[in-house]
């Protein structure tokens, strides 16, 4: 009887174990989402409706940077505009068409351009 009782009180224990360390690993998951959360809404445009990134990154740049550096950051095409917090994204200020956000790419595709020689290429497909 006593080897059974211990065999109980020895599976209970493992089990505990296991569950406290599951926990430990959940716990550390949730506080890298929600690091990577904070990040986010403090580097993009989550408060508007956008389609994420706007153009790929093009080799040895970044799309933001030449945008922002074009000038472009704040510039707006009917409802759509280039993000002031990032650059990178184009989102909908509000009543924005899908031609709006048409010519807001050409434009900001033909100044970038331009003014740095690289030719951003968008990363959303419009169909």
């Amino acid at each position: 009887a006593i080897s059974f009782v211990t065999y109980i009180i020895a599976g209970f224990v493992q089990n505990a174990i296991v569950c406290l360390a599951l926990g430990a690993v959940l716990t550390v998951g949730f506080l890298f989402v929600m690091k990577n959360m904070a990040a986010r809404k403090e580097k993009q445009p989550l408060e508007y409706p956008s389609c994420g990134s706007a153009f790929k990154r093009p080799t040895g740049y970044y799309a933001g940077a030449l945008i922002q550096e074009a000038g472009l950051k704040g510039f707006s095409m009917g409802g759509a505009q280039v993000s002031e917090k990032h650059a990178g994204f184009v989102i909908n200020k509000g009543g924005a068409t899908a031609d709006d956000v048409k010519a807001l790419l050409a434009h900001v595709q033909k100044t970038v351009y331009d003014q740095s020689g690289v030719l951003l290429e968008p990363e959303i497909q419009i169909l």
